[in-house]
């Protein structure tokens, strides 16, 4: 391909030239399946291949199973390398390691580290020197440290970046980008991805949206920063059949339909821990843009409602507050989740948020037109001590509100956590669990909390402040019933077979 002033490009749609012209260090490239992202990106390294010396670089998977079976070999070796050998004078293997692709092109052969088992290859550059290029793999993310610990790159990418749940492969990552003799400019560190399931609450989203418009930061930092969002419609080399199946596969669903066809960072339900117990259009009531004024689209106090029971999860910075009242219907007891008070990601003090969960009992005292007891639910935090308040945040508490606000401590026997997710379920099932619309905290923590890895039962989320404030007060009132919930599994018995 070449353009207007004569320069050659490799075969690339708009969207991908754009990266490959881009100088920005640290590059995201996001988007749906099939929309060339990969191929983008890779282009992009094979230019700093051809154009850097000295040149070092590594291209990160989850596995080299996966690296080997994609990118490494179908996109670099088998289509970009042989392209650009075919057309850039100069550019090719160094002697070991010449090969050909699967259409007889010529193109490299990788060779593999005896110790490490790692894949490489070297090509000449424009400088007369040579580029190497490896393939690692990275099968857990605390490993990035210790696998990244005393290298030195020109250039890093990594394949499917929303595969890695920590940002710690970027964080350790960009500090290796230190090649002796090598202008700090002239580096680069390079990823692809899908937008994850929990959408701009994942720490991709923060490190390269939020962190990249975030002012406090140095603009020497943030102007290394470039994002690249691909769409399947920018892909003009697309297959228009393989596209029509794409968007059937996902039809049925809207949030999957969002993230995989249209590039959109939403996030999905799928896989959440109250998928299928949880429906938006059985247990929300009312309208999301009511107010309080209007009574027949939001959960409003019952006409006899006498007690409010309310759910706190204090923390450093990010808080959670939910009021809950409970009625009888028909001999069944059911959860109404009426009002919330969440804050994430804000600096806001124990006195801030006392006044304003004093602000709302007040108004839901207005809606009952009556006084209402009320009564508070935390765990066991709210009595450490704090030396900048000299005081706990259950005493800050009770001092704020001039003693209207007494916390009591939900108890924590062993398997609490996996006792209180059962026990939401449990209530969501049984349709015993009822949300006014305009909580839209405690509604997102239904859709979007996920279960944790290994023995944690739920995966770290802005979500989980408001499931911990929802879920304090269930449990304490509900803990003898949650007792065969929690309680170990006793081991089978052997069989013993009887004949007669």
């Amino acid at each position: 391909m070449i353009d207007a002033n004569g320069n050659w490009y490799p075969t690339m749609f708009p969207k991908q030239v754009q990266v490959f012209n881009d100088p920005a260090i640290y590059q995201l490239l996001s988007g749906p399946r099939y929309c060339g992202k990969t191929i983008g990106a890779v282009h992009k390294v094979v230019k700093h291949l051809w154009t850097t010396n000295p040149c070092r670089f590594a291209i990160f998977t989850r596995s080299q199973k996966t690296g080997k079976n994609g990118v490494w070999t179908d996109d670099l070796i088998g289509n970009a390398i042989p392209e650009w050998f075919e057309h850039v004078p100069g550019f090719e293997a160094m002697p070991g390691f010449e090969g050909e692709s699967p259409d007889g092109r010529p193109s490299v052969s990788t060779l593999i580290d005896g110790a490490t088992r790692m894949h490489y290859f070297r090509v000449r550059n424009m400088h007369g020197g040579y580029s190497e290029i490896q393939l690692h793999s990275l099968h857990h993310d605390e490993d990035a440290t210790a696998k990244l610990r005393s290298t030195r790159f020109s250039g890093i990418m990594v394949d499917e970046l929303d595969n890695f749940d920590s940002p710690e492969i970027f964080d350790v990552g960009i500090l290796q980008l230190r090649m002796l003799g090598l202008p700090v400019p002239r580096h680069l560190f390079i990823a692809t991805t899908n937008p994850p399931e929990d959408g701009q609450n994942h720490w991709i989203y923060k490190k390269w949206w939020l962190d990249k418009n975030d002012h406090t930061l140095p603009e020497e930092h943030r102007n290394k920063l470039a994002v690249h969002e691909f769409t399947i419609e920018d892909n003009t080399f697309a297959e228009p059949s393989f596209v029509t199946t794409l968007k059937a596969n996902y039809r049925s669903d809207p949030d999957m339909y969002d993230r995989m066809v249209l590039g959109k960072w939403t996030a999905t339900s799928a896989n959440g821990l109250f998928t299928g117990a949880f429906q938006v259009s059985r247990h929300v009531i009312g309208d999301a843009t009511s107010s309080y004024h209007d009574e027949h689209t939001i959960i409003y106090p019952s006409e006899n409602c006498a007690e409010i029971f309310v759910g706190w999860d204090i923390g450093d910075v990010n808080h959670g507050v939910v009021f809950l009242e409970r009625v009888t219907i028909k001999g069944t007891e059911i959860w109404c989740v009426l009002d919330e008070v969440v804050s994430v990601g804000k600096t806001v003090s124990i006195r801030e948020l006392t006044g304003w969960v004093l602000d709302r009992m007040a108004a839901l005292e207005a809606m009952a037109g009556r006084r209402i007891v009320f009564h508070h639910w935390s765990d066991k935090s709210a009595e450490r001590f704090r030396s900048a308040a000299d005081a706990t945040d259950e005493i800050t508490v009770q001092l704020e509100s001039k003693g209207q606000i007494t916390l009591r401590s939900c108890p924590k026997p062993p398997g609490s956590v996996r006792g209180r997710v059962s026990l939401v379920r449990q209530l969501l099932a049984s349709k015993r669990l009822f949300v006014s619309a305009h909580c839209g905290k405690v509604i997102d923590a239904l859709r979007y909390l996920k279960k944790g890895k290994g023995e944690s039962v739920i995966a770290k989320s802005p979500h989980q402040h408001a499931f911990d404030a929802l879920s304090y007060p269930l449990y304490a009132e509900n803990i003898e019933m949650l007792e065969t919930a929690i309680r170990p599994t006793p081991p089978k018995a052997d069989v013993i077979s009887l004949r007669v």
